[in-house]
């Protein structure tokens, strides 16, 4: 597969996704509206009627805007996944010319100019922004290998895996792990493929969603391993493209700020507090922000960022 041609300013497209917060989304769509941009939203089935409105009303008639069909995307389930693959399947069926394509949330923000963001991803040379490591890695939990090696699903909205953990004691616990791998009944990853892991978010050149595109419409088997991984928006694409000759074209750097340092499963809200944080980075995006909490700083950026 050849590598791009670099150009001085990349045409760039958008695959965001959202659940909440309308006004938000609204304001992230009308930042990045620059000629040429597209951008296709996929807001979670599980969203109420009234807030969908609220979010495709003030955005009705933007011919570069296009909502998705919607589908329920559960934290950490497969959902996520495939509003990404929908997203990039109508952005590669809709004939629109593109360099880049930019996975955001609805909670993203750019901390770059548009043009800002087209030139530095035009001279880019067709690099792939994704954090990926091989897995076991010492970044996540216990190497990360649970959660391929059990089956996760959902009965009636609630979270299940097995074989998992499913006692209280730990020694019985691990008693049940010896048990079930005698057994054969925790999962191998797909022949041939090396487990990669990484954040959800990434910017891809056009040759590169359209190989994982490819890939899934190709290996319906691959697709169905992956709909019983634990948030598998983190081993997906970087699994397909870190097994491909696209992977000496991976940068270790998804150009993103987001701030982990209060743990959990979610990044810390951004405010005023972390602006210079912001700025001084060398990040185009951040994550993620709710003008809930601090509407101040997404005005800040504005005002210091040259639209």
């Amino acid at each position: 597969m050849s590598q791009p041609e670099s150009s001085v300013d990349a045409v760039v497209a958008y695959v965001i996704s959202a659940y909440q917060l309308p006004e938000m989304l609204v304001r992230l769509v009308e930042r990045l509206d620059a000629p040429g941009t597209h951008t296709f939203i996929h807001v979670d089935a599980r969203t109420p009627d009234r807030m969908f409105r609220a979010m495709t009303g003030p955005l009705a008639g933007r011919p570069n805007v296009e909502f998705l069909p919607r589908h329920a995307c559960r934290w950490g389930d497969f959902g996520h996944v495939r509003a990404t693959l929908d997203g990039l399947r109508a952005l590669i069926g809709s004939g629109r010319p593109f360099d880049y394509v930019v996975l955001l949330t609805g909670q993203d923000y750019p901390l770059r100019s548009n043009a800002r963001i087209t030139e530095t991803l035009g001279r880019a040379d067709g690099k792939i922004f994704m954090r990926a490591s091989r897995l076991p890695t010492d970044l996540w939990t216990d190497g990360g290998t649970y959660r391929y090696e059990n089956r996760f699903f959902h009965i009636a909205g609630r979270p299940f895996s097995f074989p998992g953990a499913p006692f209280s004691h730990a020694p019985l616990n691990r008693a049940w792990w010896r048990i079930a791998r005698r057994l054969g009944l925790y999962r191998r990853f797909p022949d041939g493929l090396e487990p990669y892991g990484g954040s959800s978010y990434w910017m891809l050149p056009a040759d590169a969603a359209r190989y994982v595109v490819d890939r899934a419409v190709s290996d319906p088997a691959l697709l169905k391993f992956f709909r019983y991984v634990r948030v598998p928006d983190e081993i997906f694409f970087q699994t397909l493209i870190m097994n491909s000759p696209l992977r000496t074209r991976c940068v270790d750097d998804d150009l993103r700020f987001i701030d982990w340092r209060e743990g959990g499963d979610s990044p810390r809200i951004l405010t005023c507090d972390d602006l210079s944080m912001l700025l001084s980075s060398n990040a185009l995006f951040a994550r993620k922000f709710d003008p809930g909490v601090d509407a101040e700083v997404l005005d800040r950026i504005d005002r210091t960022v040259a639209v």
